[in-house]
């Protein structure tokens, strides 16, 4: 063989190594955008499928703000109509009240023995313990309306132990 024909060969050998080295690099580089680009097409499906779910999520949370706002208004119409049964009920049951102490204050003016003064002084107080309670009652009903203010203040503790002792001295 000829001098030529070997420097040809060797020639013609590293071109088919450049060639070859060439050819990978282009196919690393190729395979490396095609990484890429099923990367990026990876995470826009993942973008999105987490924005789908956001929304879902914001709508979710919306139809529960609704209902929550819908549930507030019933509780606060059962509340309203609560205090106006409250105060309607007790001012009907004050009426029937004053009638019996009427009616016990007539009895009293009757009543000769000592034994009979005392007991109609004792359904007195336990006609004034009602009549408290129910204006009580009435009291709460205004301050749930909204109507009256409280006034925090001194509590005669007295009244309010006598008024127990009348009341629970003759089951005592």
């Amino acid at each position: 063989m000829p001098l030529r024909n070997i420097n040809d060969l060797e020639r013609l050998k590293k071109i088919n190594a450049a060639l070859v080295s060439r050819v990978e690099r282009s196919m690393d580089q190729q395979g490396n955008a095609f990484s890429l680009f099923q990367t990026a097409i990876s995470l826009e499906n993942r973008v999105r499928t987490r924005t789908e779910e956001l929304h879902s999520t914001l709508r979710r949370l919306e139809q529960s703000n609704i209902d929550l706002s819908a549930a507030k208004e019933n509780a606060e119409l059962a509340n309203l109509s609560k205090t106006r049964f409250l105060a309607a009920a007790s001012h009907d049951v004050l009426q029937p009240l004053n009638a019996a102490h009427l009616s016990v204050s007539a009895l009293a003016e009757v009543q000769t023995s000592d034994e009979g003064k005392k007991l109609v002084r004792q359904v007195e107080r336990s006609l004034e313990t009602m009549e408290d309670l129910l204006r009580t009652l009435l009291d709460i009903s205004k301050l749930d309306a909204g109507v009256v203010q409280p006034d925090v203040g001194d509590v005669s503790l007295e009244m309010l132990f006598s008024s127990l002792r009348s009341d629970c001295l003759p089951v005592a």
